[in-house]
């Protein structure tokens, strides 16, 4: 029909959507070129195949001959040329019959990127929750600081010779572990509430080179190695050191512990045209699907003697440096692969302005 039909062709040539006609048997008859973009395919590549080579779309609403309507997280683009850096999406997508007088002949399948709104949506829950922990932060430190103020005064006040002979010696072990305790609340209250980045020029790679220096001994006690890989050109960034070694060393660490014994995590430094990007990919278990969301929740945690703050407060220092983190499946090595992007110096410059 596609073939018979010009003004049709045309039509969808022309259109500013991604279309995807399928026959009966849901292989592919026709992409448009503005999909081809959006999917980074070729048409030749995948005519006559499948759709669900391209798409995990669920068989049952395809089985139908109705409209519907859904969304795909996590679709990988760029399929056909087997890169290693494979990059994602999410798409909303309309299943529509095609009609050809009256009579249903296949679908057409109409594809938008809906990526950016769902990074902002994120990105909106995300700036909620903090809200709220940074307020549960200040009252709870608030309450606790005044009760530990007044022991710590008594504790001062009654020298250890009013002790009784056998208690004396606990009398400084109390008093420093309520100045550990104060130091925690204090630093408790740095986590959750920030100050805002002092940006200065900052070299990627030799940030990195600290972070790995810093995990030495936790790599040598868990018989896991690094292999760092940079790409170059690097082009530096305007950051916080402090912060960005901080949240660096939250999620490498948190690729280290996931590791199994003599593992390997590879972190690759590569420049891109906007900015640079960084790669970590761990062999661990990875993350269940049902999970993924939750990772960067505060408090949300799957281990035994974690508090569930490395991540939220990850995220929270990159984002604040315009910058981009999410969590992958590592389908070369298993595992998870965590991506980071930074702009830039020139755009990070006008973005801090």
């Amino acid at each position: 029909m596609l073939e018979h039909d010009l003004l049709l062709m045309q039509t969808v040539d022309h259109s500013q959507d991604s279309v995807l006609v399928l026959d009966r048997n849901h292989k592919i008859m026709y992409i448009s070129p503005i999909a081809e973009r959006l999917l980074n395919i070729k048409e030749s590549a995948f005519l006559g195949k499948s759709v669900f080579t391209i798409l995990a779309l669920p068989k049952s609403e395809l089985d139908l001959w109705g409209r519907y309507t859904g969304e795909l997280p996590n679709v990988c683009i760029g399929q056909q040329n087997n890169s290693q850096k494979n990059e994602f999406i999410y798409l909303r997508y309309i299943i529509r019959p095609l009609l050809d007088h009256g009579q249903k002949t296949g679908r057409i399948i109409t594809l938008f990127d809906i990526t950016q709104e769902k990074k902002r949506d994120d990105a909106y829950v995300q700036a909620a929750k903090y809200s709220v922990i940074r307020q549960v932060a200040s009252g709870l430190a608030h309450e606790l600081r005044n009760p530990l103020t007044t022991v710590k005064g008594f504790m001062q006040l009654i020298g250890p010779e009013q002790f009784p002979e056998r208690f004396r010696p606990y009398h400084q072990l109390i008093l420093d572990e309520i100045q550990t305790t104060d130091k925690l609340i204090r630093n408790f209250l740095l986590l959750t509430n920030p100050t805002a980045p002092q940006f200065k020029i900052i070299e990627a790679e030799s940030l990195i080179q600290k972070v790995i220096q810093i995990l030495k001994p936790t790599l040598s006690m868990r018989e896991v190695i690094i292999q760092l890989s940079v790409i170059h050109p690097i082009s530096p960034i305007l950051g916080d050191e402090e912060q960005l070694l901080q949240a660096l060393l939250s999620i490498i660490q948190n690729s280290v512990e996931n590791s199994p014994l003599h593992g390997e995590i590879k972190i690759n430094l590569t420049g891109i045209e906007n900015g640079l990007e960084l790669r970590i990919q761990d062999q661990g278990n990875g993350i269940p699907s049902n999970l993924k969301s939750k990772v960067f929740d505060p408090f949300f945690t799957t281990k035994k003697d974690g508090c569930g703050l490395g991540l939220t407060i990850a995220q929270r220092i990159i984002l604040a440096h315009h910058g981009e983190l999410s969590i992958l499946d590592s389908p070369q090595m298993g595992g998870t692969t965590i991506p980071l992007h930074f702009p830039a110096l020139v755009s990070n410059i006008h973005q801090s302005a």
